[in-house]
């Protein structure tokens, strides 16, 4: 007895989940399903007119047989213009609509959702969703819905003509119909946890691959090639041995299906053969019944075929719309209130309430944390790594929900309770990783911006030190960078991100570990220039580099999710805590120092 896979969802996707994704496109795949039936009416014909072409030419009649050829030609052309227009428009069209919306659906889900969710789900498997899953879908509803019906109908249509034909040969297919039953049945329960262990195992396949192409140069830097061809071979292995059990599933159980099919036609042929050399009065059958009951017989063979074939597959669809489902079903934990309060442009007062906070709520990496910024001041959070620094920036981003307390701004708005893009849309942020988009510099600079001026995108270049850079590029402000920012160094992608936090005119300011890229003497200059807009906004400094914080209005140094010293800079020297320790063991340049102030 096969073990339940834990894996696959309990609840399974029927089929009027499948045909809701139809309700946009209904006219059109209504109209294809029509166009369907019309088409098989037309290749129902062929058994008939055998039927009445070997009649006329038993009876001599060169008229009766032109005409009867005149219409099997007729019906195969109209049979060939019908498909045509069905598959080239119709479906086509469907297809790439399914595809379009689907995929909009997906990636909107993906964008709502919160950081926990990332943190979750593997990059490579959501791009396998949008990828592999939707086009099996597609491929089903769009295709296959179709043509089954078609073959339901071509089967339905034979019957009723074969039993035209003679009524006494149909009785002898149905003790196969039975068997027939039980096959597909068991195809069918079968086939769906083996093809979603497929649909998982590439998922894992296509984020190792991803990672792999991504970090690429770690890889060779630690010349761990190797290890990482063996990770990827065992992950490609199992996604190999699931595709081949789905193999061996469906090689095992069409030869059955095909035997059970062919043993009914055989069957029916020897007792048709028997009958027409008989002539039994009551059971005789002539020669043209018998001509048009093997072409019925071959046309039967399709769509018992493909219906059983449907029943695989509709549990590889089940599998892959699971998939589809999970990211839409899942709960969005960050979730806008039904009255959300469309924030106007905020002064940058911010307060922490008794904070507390862990991604795993039973071990929280914060705890009651309380602090105040008022507008327009510069605060550093500083703290060994662990800390809790980078948690109270997703925080305020509201990248996460607070467990307990509250994130206030200008001492009136929960965060909770506000419109997210009215807040966001005021903040600037540049974070450790600093992502560019495959597209201009100017793109990357403007990203989230509908408006802008082009005097505001050179001042905010010239502020975080890139604007010669740029100026220095082939097509300037219009280069393309490369995918994730691997045209331009470490320092020069940290410099664009700062330039684009700039552009924003940001109310709150976020840089987290802003300067780690660049050298000393560039940090310095920055620094220098960004004084021009602290004033202008509440910022707040992440940084290991003491040199950076050190004329902050405020720091708060973080020890285990707690603020463990509070005050400026000669405060905190003067305590002579955890700040002073670690100041004391940097030496720094009075030089440089001057500058600063």
């Amino acid at each position: 007895m096969t073990e339940p896979n834990p894996s696959v969802p309990e609840r399974r996707t029927s089929l009027r989940e499948l045909a809701s994704i139809l309700r946009p496109q209904w006219k059109r795949s209504v109209e294809s399903i029509l166009l369907s039936i019309v088409q098989v009416s037309f290749h129902l014909q062929f058994p008939v007119i055998l039927q009445t072409m070997v009649a006329q030419v038993i009876a001599h009649s060169e008229t009766g047989l032109a005409a009867a050829f005149w219409w099997l030609v007729l019906a195969f052309v109209a049979e060939g213009l019908i498909m045509f227009f069905r598959l080239a428009y119709l479906n086509q069209y469907v297809a790439n609509r399914i595809v379009y919306n689907l995929r909009l659906k997906v990636l909107g889900k993906i964008l709502d959702h919160s950081y926990k969710f990332i943190d979750n789900e593997q990059s490579g498997d959501l791009v396998s969703v949008m990828t592999a899953d939707i086009n099996q879908v597609k491929q089903f509803l769009a295709f296959n819905i179709p043509y089954f019906t078609r073959n339901v109908v071509q089967l339905v249509g034979l019957v009723l003509i074969m039993l035209f034909i003679n009524p006494r040969l149909l009785l002898f297919l149905t003790p196969i119909l039975p068997f027939l039953a039980i096959a597909m049945f068991l195809y069918y329960k079968r086939i769906h946890p083996v093809t979603f262990d497929q649909r998982e195992r590439l998922g894992d396949l296509t984020a190792r691959l991803q990672e792999n192409i991504s970090g690429v140069h770690l890889v060779r830097a630690f010349a761990n090639e190797d290890v990482e061809y063996t990770q990827f071979s065992s992950i490609n292995k199992e996604y190999a041995d699931d595709s081949k059990s789905a193999g061996k599933m469906a090689s095992a159980y069409n030869p059955i299906i095909h035997m059970i099919i062919r043993l009914g036609w055989t069957s029916v042929l020897g007792i048709g053969g028997f009958l027409l050399l008989s002539g039994t009065v009551g059971t005789a059958m002539t020669l043209d019944q018998l001509f048009a009951f093997i072409p019925a017989l071959n046309l039967l063979v399709e769509p018992v075929q493909f219906i059983t074939w449907m029943a695989g597959e509709y549990g590889r669809i089940q599998a892959a719309y699971d998939r589809i489902r999970h990211v839409l079903e899942l709960n969005i934990d960050i979730v806008e209130k039904k009255d959300a309060i469309l924030l106007p442009s905020l002064r940058g007062d911010v307060s922490f309430k008794n904070v507390t906070f862990g991604y795993d709520p039973a071990h929280p990496v914060i705890k009651n944390v309380s602090f105040d910024v008022p507008a327009g001041k510069t605060v550093a959070l500083l703290g060994a790594t662990g800390s809790g620094k980078s948690t109270i920036i997703n925080l305020l981003e509201r990248f996460y929900d607070v467990t307990g307390g509250a994130v206030i701004l200008d001492h009136m708005y929960d965060i909770r309770d506000v419109y997210l893009d009215s807040y966001r849309q005021q903040v600037g942020i540049v974070a450790q990783e600093n992502f560019l988009f495959q597209q201009s510099v100017l793109d990357n600079l403007t990203h989230g911006l509908k408006e802008y001026q082009m005097d505001d995108v050179i001042e905010a270049c010239k502020i975080a030190g890139i604007l010669d850079f740029i100026e220095s590029l082939p097509e300037k402000f219009s280069t393309i960078v490369g995918e994730r920012g691997t045209t331009v160094s470490g320092g020069q992608k940290q410099r664009l991100t700062l330039a684009r936090a700039i552009l924003r005119k940001p109310r709150i300011l976020i840089l987290d570990d802003a300067t780690s890229s660049v050298d000393v003497d560039t940090e310095y200059e920055i620094l220098f220039n960004l004084k021009r807009i602290f004033s202008t906004c509440t910022t707040f400094i992440i940084t290991q580099r003491l040199s950076t914080v050190r004329n902050a209005d405020y720091i708060y140094m973080l020890d285990k999710g707690q603020i463990a010293e509070e005050g400026t800079h000669q405060q905190l020297i003067a305590l002579k805590g955890l700040y002073a320790s670690l100041y004391n063991t940097i030496t720094y340049s009075p030089v440089k120092e001057r500058r600063l102030e």
